[in-house]
């Protein structure tokens, strides 16, 4: 109920004869010193959790072996990587160290007209 509302029914009461008037006064003088009502606190929406329990079990194995797939395929890539990685630092220091030919063979920076090679 708004102020209005509340001072209308004292009103009422004091009209009708259930309060006095020194009553009634001492109800006014309460709701006129009373702090404002608070604002209602927002409502919090919390979704339904029970939707991700009921998951297929066949969706949760698929699930699995992507996940185990991509864990795999990662490994896979990095000894790759770590592989040519490794080729690329031997073969550029064994031309580095002046030396035409590697462990490897002719490496064909030297053999190129505008290199010179020490």
């Amino acid at each position: 109920m708004s102020l209005a509302d509340e001072l209308q029914k004292l009103q009422q009461l004091r009209d009708a004869g259930t309060l006095t008037a020194e009553e009634f006064e001492l109800a006014k003088d309460r709701l006129l010193q009373a702090p404002p009502p608070a604002a209602p606190a927002p409502q919090v929406v919390v979704p339904n959790i029970s939707l991700l329990k009921e998951v297929d079990p066949a969706v949760t194995r698929v699930a699995d072996k992507a996940v185990n797939f991509q864990g795999v395929t990662g490994v896979i890539f990095m000894v790759i990587a770590l592989v040519v990685a490794m080729f690329i630092l031997f073969v550029g220091c064994s031309m580095v160290g002046g030396m035409n030919d590697g462990p490897l063979g002719s490496s064909g920076i030297c053999d190129h007209p505008s290199v010179t090679c020490q």
